[in-house]
């Protein structure tokens, strides 16, 4: 089991309140929510849901922020790579990284067809999407809310929806009135069978004087 300081600091600071299978803190008794939340990730981790990333290995995180989930992974035993735009400090994130993350964005997602995408609470703007479109992977892993929540965009739900099929679904502690999950999904074999003939078409070299 690996050290969660985020975790542990949330279950200090707040009381715990049962909804369904999730366990929600409440942060009207918490003034810490916003603090923990720049400090270590808006998503807080639990055991099970590093465990079925550490199974999704290796990885490659868009919209890193901190990189704290990255780290726990690293700990657990996880191959990945993050990227981010403004690591550590930025408008969500405010401390020193945990973990290496080189500067970057969506664009960086053609260098590793090879890894699972990972995307956790990534913005309402077009990041996710863009990820999603340029990565020619098997398998992403989302956590964030379902769509019409304050992560992601339309664009990135409709994508899933043409061309992923949802393989499985792990509950995380969540901040009271938040809905944040992890999800993995699988290329469908179809879109798969598309992908690979693409890449197995030859095209045939032009030959002297065409």
């Amino acid at each position: 089991m690996v050290e969660n300081p985020y975790l542990a600091a949330v279950e200090q600071s707040c009381p715990r309140r049962l909804l369904f299978t999730t366990s929600q803190f409440d942060y009207t008794h918490s003034a810490q929510k916003f603090d923990l939340q720049g400090k270590f990730a808006y998503a807080i981790p639990n055991q099970e849901a590093i465990n079925t990333l550490v199974g999704l290995s290796p990885l490659v995180e868009i919209g890193a922020g901190t990189g704290y989930w990255a780290s726990l992974l690293t700990q657990a035993g996880a191959d990945i790579i993050c990227y981010d735009e403004q690591p550590g400090f930025n408008h969500w994130c405010k401390h020193d990284p945990y973990h290496a993350i080189a500067v970057g964005g969506p664009e960086q997602i053609a260098l590793h067809a090879d890894r699972t995408l990972f995307l956790c609470w990534p913005p309402m703007s077009p990041m996710a999407s863009q990820a999603l479109q340029q990565y020619q992977g098997r398998h992403v892993a989302y956590i964030g809310e379902p769509e019409g929540g304050c992560t992601a965009n339309d664009e990135f739900f409709m994508l899933l929806g043409q061309a992923w099929q949802e393989r499985c679904h792990v509950d995380l502690p969540q901040w009271y009135g938040l809905h944040d999950c992890l999800w993995v999904y699988e290329r469908s074999a179809e879109v798969r069978s598309e992908l690979i003939t693409e890449k197995a078409t030859v095209i045939p070299f032009p030959q002297k004087g065409e």
